[in-house]
């Protein structure tokens, strides 16, 4: 088994309070960062009304390619800041969409926004291409679906509602909607092995699966989780892997070809925000662990049995944690399989971190 430690590149204080980190996945932008806020900020002292305030921040990543792994140094400078409400959620898609490198925004007046990379004489900067009210809640989560050069997005919202869009031709289309969970639905996901398959998760302890050609009622429900279902991430390596995390502490691994109960579980002493896979190395999880930091996991499985466990963490934010992602930067030697560039970000201390794993 490899030896793993985590070492700390650059810290930036984002002002507001941020939950959300995003590294972009197209070439040859991959060396952007994006980064999002919530605040809750009193309109006056005298009411008891609050405003969602934030803003997503456009960081550029300058990596010394010099040094080997364990000694490289990473740089970032904020490039372009987008003021607006609330921000809850966000993700890069994965392909350029209709010419386009689009960061969707889940915001928390009920819209989703697309946005693309410009390139400038002397700036890059986010540019709106169109956004489309879809709650009259909070919209909670997002996750986009590539398949067959279409390009569609799952959404969640604070009503318990799952809603499906279209992108097409720069304009957002709404597919279906309907009533995913009693309470917030927190998250939702695409399965990255069959995407007419959906994943959600919600305050009422419940993790669904959806096929989007009958949405009338899930495909399955379970209940293992102990409290709200809050992080879902499907593997893209093709290995029918979903991971779910909960504030019930515990992230769960299922096999998406049999899924009457999960086939590792492993408790990481807070409640599971955000999960990301690896993107190279099979079987390796990142967890935003709020109240415990950041956990690296690594999942291994054969025919008998199979194995979750951690194998670093990362605690140097003193709030709760919140947004994480691998870099797509390839960070790796023949020696150091599995090491990777990777971005956090905590709430109430306002910081974005940016840090190594490095693995021997």
């Amino acid at each position: 088994m490899a030896t793993c430690r985590t070492r700390t590149l650059f810290v930036v204080d984002t002002e507001y309070t941020a939950d959300s980190v995003e590294w972009c996945l197209v070439e040859p932008h991959s060396n952007l960062l994006a980064c999002a806020t919530y605040q809750l900020r009193p309109e006056n002292v005298d009411s008891a009304a609050n405003i969602r305030i934030g803003h997503v921040s456009l960081y550029r990543a300058q990596v010394s390619e010099l040094d080997a792994p364990e000694h490289r140094s990473v740089t970032i400078s904020r490039i372009h800041r987008i003021d607006s409400c609330g921000i809850l959620d966000m993700k890069w898609c994965p392909v350029t969409a209709f010419g386009k490198i689009c960061l969707a925004i889940a915001f928390s007046d009920g819209r989703i926004g697309i946005y693309d990379v410009k390139d400038g004489e002397n700036d890059v900067r986010l540019e709106l291409v169109c956004d489309h009210r879809i709650s009259d809640g909070l919209c909670l989560s997002l996750d986009w679906a590539t398949a067959d050069e279409r390009f569609c997005l799952v959404v969640s919202d604070s009503l318990g509602k799952i809603s499906v869009l279209r992108f097409v031709d720069g304009v957002l289309v709404p597919a279906d909607s309907w009533t995913g969970h009693g309470y917030e639905a927190w998250i939702s996901a695409y399965s990255q092995t069959d995407t007419n398959v959906i994943y959600t998760g919600g305050d009422d302890c419940s993790f669904k699966c959806w096929d989007i050609r009958d949405t009338s009622r899930p495909q399955k429900i379970s209940q293992e989780h102990q409290m709200g279902v809050c992080s879902i991430r499907s593997s893209d390596k093709g290995v029918h892997c979903v991971a779910t995390g909960s504030y019930d502490e515990s992230v769960l691994v299922w096999d998406e070809r049999h899924m009457a109960r999960p086939v590792g579980r492993v408790e990481v002493g807070g409640g599971v925000w955000r999960l990301k896979w690896h993107p190279r190395k099979e079987g390796r999880l990142l967890a935003a662990c709020m109240h415990n930091g950041f956990q690296v996991i690594d999942f291994a499985r054969d025919r008998d049995a199979s194995s979750l466990h951690v194998v670093a963490s990362y605690n140097e934010h003193k709030s709760l944690a919140y947004g994480a992602d691998w870099s797509q930067v390839d960070w790796t030697d023949s020696r150091a399989e599995g090491s990777g560039l990777v971005a956090t970000c905590s709430f109430y201390d306002h910081q974005l971190h940016v840090w190594a794993l490095d693995c021997f």
